[in-house]
């Protein structure tokens, strides 16, 4: 509450982790206006890349994906974008 009149931009590529934060956000009606999530991360270039999870152990953490994924993991497909300055501008919430 030190700055009332910041802005906050989230970025989650990952859907169900998105879906969380949609979630996570609706409970918190005195800040959700500041708030502008977008469904997707950044990367070198736009692309949509698939990414992955271990399959064993603790998915409490769902912020285990990696771009660096083999057999062992729980592989989901998730939309990348480049970091521009000027992207935004104009620009609707994923």
């Amino acid at each position: 509450r030190q700055s009332p009149k910041s802005m906050i931009y989230a970025f989650e590529p990952v859907k169900k982790n998105f879906e969380i934060l949609q979630e996570n956000l609706a409970l918190n009606e005195d800040v959700i206006q500041r708030i502008i999530s977008y469904e997707f991360g950044f990367w070198s270039s736009e692309q949509d890349m698939s990414i992955g999870m271990p399959k064993e152990g603790n998915h409490k953490n769902t912020g285990l994906y990696s771009l660096y994924h083999s057999e062992e993991l729980f592989v989901v497909q998730a939309s990348f974008r480049m970091l521009d300055k000027n992207y935004y501008k104009n620009k609707n919430r994923s």
